[in-house]
């Protein structure tokens, strides 16, 4: 996890940046087994699972549009242009 968080993060929030991926993945780490037994527990465990998974990774890719979308606005302009945020 460090080595990943080091090449993702500048130097100036690394230390914040590392430390809410390991938090995340701890996190996961204890829900998983969790709401996997409960998933699996039921008639259409193995489905309710599929779609639970299908859910969240939509989610993530939507967070990740957002994020690029802000971080597009956030870039200077070209030398001699004037931003524009929209």
């Amino acid at each position: 996890m460090n080595s990943i968080t080091s090449i993702y993060y500048p130097s100036a929030v690394r230390a914040t940046g590392g430390g809410w991926a390991r938090f995340v993945a701890k996190f996961a780490a204890v829900g998983a087994p969790i709401f996997g037994a409960r998933f699996l527990a039921g008639r259409a465990g193995a489905m309710a699972g599929y779609s639970f998974t299908a859910l969240f990774l939509c989610g993530i890719a939507l967070c990740v549009l957002a994020l690029a979308y802000f971080v597009q606005c956030l870039r200077p302009a070209a030398k001699g242009t004037v931003a524009r945020i929209e």
